[in-house]
């Protein structure tokens, strides 16, 4: 199996079960590796989470471009892609990798972290530029300082400690960032939204992704 192959094949392993939880081990009978193989492959765990990571953000990319070209505003294009996201790696899930990776690779995830937040901050920014040009967002905003605000908003969201353990995660990530996105709407763009997320209810996200090999 070569190294790009490999890494596409464990990522749902780590999204299901966590990056620091599932150990080589366990990979390695799932793939029928011995644990040696892998290691000749990768110099180490850590290197297998950090391209396991790079892949989830390649999978976004896909979302973004996949979401503006199937979508007939940038409203719904960016409501697609959060679904997309969450439908790929639910948010509770999303937390507790991040968690972990935070816990056991402190520096990978300081430099994975740069990174993500710079994708949702580029995303964020083309979703209200198109957005601007269909009289959907505001013109009344520094686009570049909101941009920023969303993208340090989503991380911190996925990375804090101070949700209640008691709430459904997905709901309360999701609540957050609609209501950073309603903050930039003009009444054309929120009625877009209210449709965008009515809409979202009888559309099954997952097969999407498999119909669409995303």
């Amino acid at each position: 199996m070569e190294k790009n192959e490999f890494i596409k094949k464990v990522t749902p392993f780590f999204v299901e079960r966590g990056f620091k939880t599932l150990t080589v081990d366990e990979i390695g009978r799932e793939f029928s590796m011995s644990k040696k193989t892998i290691y000749n492959m990768f110099s180490s765990k850590k290197e297998i989470v950090g391209l396991s990571f790079d892949h989830v953000l390649d999978k976004y990319n896909h979302f973004f471009k996949f979401s503006s070209e199937h979508s007939d505003n940038a409203v719904e294009a960016f409501f697609t892609l959060l679904c997309l996201i969450n439908s790929y790696f639910p948010y509770d899930k999303q937390r507790l990798n991040l968690r972990q990776m935070e816990y056991y690779y402190r520096k990978l995830f300081d430099e994975k972290m740069a990174s993500a937040q710079e994708l949702a901050k580029a995303m964020f920014t083309k979703f209200c530029t198109k957005g601007r040009l269909q009289g959907l967002v505001r013109e009344d905003f520094n686009l570049e300082s909101q941009a920023h605000l969303f993208s340090v908003l989503y991380i911190h969201l996925l990375s804090t400690n101070y949700l209640n353990p008691n709430e459904n995660y997905d709901r309360t990530i999701m609540d957050n960032i609609e209501i950073s996105i309603r903050g930039v709407l003009t009444m054309k763009g929120f009625e877009a939204f209210e449709i965008a997320k009515e809409t979202s209810k009888s559309i099954n996200y997952k097969n999407i992704i498999l119909d669409n090999c995303l």
